[in-house]
């Protein structure tokens, strides 16, 4: 059996159209399902102007135009796109032109259909016979991409709840700046934004982990006494050689700072995320470092914008 990521049902391996959704499974993620390759369901959640084009962009950017750059650190790293159609579609619309200095415009959904995508990690390992060794893994990451107006209409909730149910970690888009200069309460207009997701989901939230990122980090750099912590320009890299621990332990340190200071700062924020969350944590990422300029940006100089995936393996228990 495996899941099918159009109606999130089980089906046996024999079945290749979803008989709920019509539609059919790639052949590439059901042989390597049945090979026993996992699978993790990504939802990022990003509301109108909390850059969520941006990030997805950056994101595949970054796979695509700096994969020497993450090699260098992960030998053997890699990607293959499942559904090759979709991925495409991604790389021409949104990846290509950024890469050409062309900031892509806000669009409620990137891409209709799940991306499934396959990814090749490198891992070290301890083993009490042979010591370190570095193994690489494989996991099927399934991408979906729901406008954040679907949160206001009962019915497309109601429609994508299959889906939003089966999330085991939820990826949360924060654009502070943003909600700064347009609100004047801001720990109750994040708080709302998370209220409407714990609703969305029925209140079933308590499973369930949460990457709190906040985007534009790069707005937000050298001005502590508005953003504390969120300030400082992180200058860790991604891990070298397979080597996770410390690159989760930096990350940790800098979401324990963060935590502090939104405790402190934004209570009734931090109080939802807190008592509704079984895991949660904080993090910085910027998806161009730098302010474009009428819609143009020089060069794209991404900060941690893979940070989000490699937690939600860890959180999951993969890494």
């Amino acid at each position: 059996m495996y899941t099918c990521p159009f109606c999130m049902e089980p089906h046996d391996f024999n079945v290749t159209v979803c008989p709920k959704m019509n539609k059919t499974i790639p052949p590439a993620y059901i042989n390597n399902v049945k090979k026993g390759v996992p699978v993790v369901f990504k939802f990022t959640i990003g509301y109108s102007g909390h850059g969520k084009t941006c990030y997805l962009s950056s994101f595949f950017h970054k796979l695509y135009y700096d994969f020497n750059e993450i090699h260098q650190k992960m030998e053997n790293f890699g990607f293959i796109g499942l559904n090759q159609d979709t991925l495409n579609a991604i790389k021409g619309n949104y990846v290509d032109p950024l890469s050409k200095g062309n900031v892509p415009p806000p669009n409620p959904i990137m891409f209709p259909e799940p991306l499934m995508v396959k990814f090749d990690i490198p891992v070290e390992t301890k083993s009490f016979f042979t010591g370190k060794k570095v193994i690489n893994k494989e996991f099927i990451f399934v991408f979906y991409d729901l406008a954040g107006e679907i949160f206001k209409d009962e019915a497309r909730i109601r429609e994508y709840l299959p889906i939003l149910k089966r999330m085991n970690t939820l990826v949360f888009l924060i654009n502070l700046p943003k909600i700064i200069e347009d609100e004047q309460f801001v720990d109750q207009e994040m708080q709302t934004l998370l209220n409407t997701i714990y609703l969305t989901v029925g209140g079933e939230t308590k499973g369930k982990n949460i990457l709190l990122c906040f985007t534009r980090s790069d707005r937000m750099w050298g001005n502590e006494e508005l953003y504390g912590p969120l300030a400082r320009k992180l200058n860790h890299s991604i891990p070298s050689g397979g080597e996770f621990k410390d690159y989760f332990d930096t990350l940790l340190t800098h979401s324990s700072d963060v935590n502090r200071y939104i405790k402190e700062k934004y209570s009734l924020f931090h109080t939802t995320v807190y008592k509704n969350f079984n895991n949660f944590l904080f993090i910085s990422l910027s998806s161009l470092g730098s302010e474009p300029i009428d819609g143009k940006i020089s060069k794209v100089a991404s900060s941690h914008v893979l940070d989000p995936v490699f937690w939600t393996l860890k959180f999951e228990g993969h890494l």
